[in-house]
């Protein structure tokens, strides 16, 4: 592609580009079905061995605790009460109770920040830009943490990526191609995924529900909306990403850290809640 556009050859590296994510991200949703087709093809006599890997030198009891520490996430529940001190945890639970409230708050200060601000209108907006930055990243660490319904974890995640737009909009209102395109892109896919959590039984993600195997279509649906928040190639998100940060990148560095953060984090809680609500085998399978 760097030989293609050092040569001029423009549309050759876009059409190049984009053939190469499509064939990535198919390479990544069949790689499972591709797996489990080879292995049931395979006789069992005439299995070849597998190449050793570091762990097949591991004794059988570190191989459990390593299993199982990832099936657990790290313990990150666990860790997150040991590491912050007990009034920490107890406003940290008053705020999950009070979450609604404390949003409403908090847009209701800067919507009179910024109409009562006495200050130059650029100074204002640019600590709002700052204050949405901030509640986005905080919200998003609070999603990776919680082990709620998963509707309410997609509503905090909702209201994160409200707090993203927005700190990007008053950073620069002028510059809203990227943000245009985000927007567009986004909120198809948050609103597919709250249809598809919508009716779920009441689950919490502090063990794999396993959910596939009875809501076919509710799985179909988020794993759209995944695909489609994630940042994969092949979606406009990906494009918007880039133009945001582009226009961001030597203005407001600090907003650059903690929104590109907050991204980050946004696709591992869509995949946490994908995980945890579909994959797995529900329990009613074990009675």
């Amino acid at each position: 592609m760097f030989m293609e556009l050092a040569l001029g050859l423009k549309w050759l590296v876009l059409i190049h580009l984009i053939c190469h994510a499509i064939l990535r991200c198919h390479q990544l949703l069949t790689s499972p079905s591709v797996v489990v087709d080879y292995i049931k093809s395979m006789d069992e006599t005439n299995r070849p061995s597998l190449k050793k890997t570091i762990e097949s030198y591991l004794p059988k009891s570190i191989k459990a605790t390593l299993y199982t520490f990832a099936l657990q996430e790290g313990m990150l529940s666990i860790s997150e009460r040991g590491f912050f001190p007990f009034p920490l945890v107890q406003i940290k639970i008053w705020g999950r109770k009070h979450f609604v409230l404390l949003t409403s708050i908090f847009l209701s200060l800067a919507a009179f920040l910024y109409y009562k601000y006495e200050g130059p209108k650029l100074e204002a907006t640019h600590i709002l830009a700052h204050l949405f930055a901030i509640g986005d990243l905080l919200i998003s660490i609070i999603c990776i943490f919680s082990l709620k319904h998963p509707k309410k974890i997609w509503r905090m995640f909702i209201t994160a990526q409200i707090s993203f737009i927005l700190a990007n909009l008053f950073h620069d209102p002028n510059n809203y191609h990227g943000i245009l395109l985000y927007s567009v892109s986004a909120i198809p896919c948050l609103v597919l995924g709250y249809i598809a959590l919508n009716k779920l039984p009441p689950i919490t993600l502090k063990k794999y529900n396993g959910l596939f195997h009875s809501h076919h279509l509710s799985y179909r649906l988020f794993m759209m909306a995944f695909i489609g928040l994630s940042g994969y190639p092949i979606t406009s998100i990906f494009w918007a990403e880039d133009i945001i940060f582009a226009e961001i990148l030597l203005t407001a560095p600090s907003i650059l850290l903690m929104t590109a953060l907050s991204l980050m984090l946004n696709g591992f809680i869509a995949g946490k809640i994908l995980v945890k609500t579909y994959w797995g085998f529900p329990s009613e399978t074990f009675k």
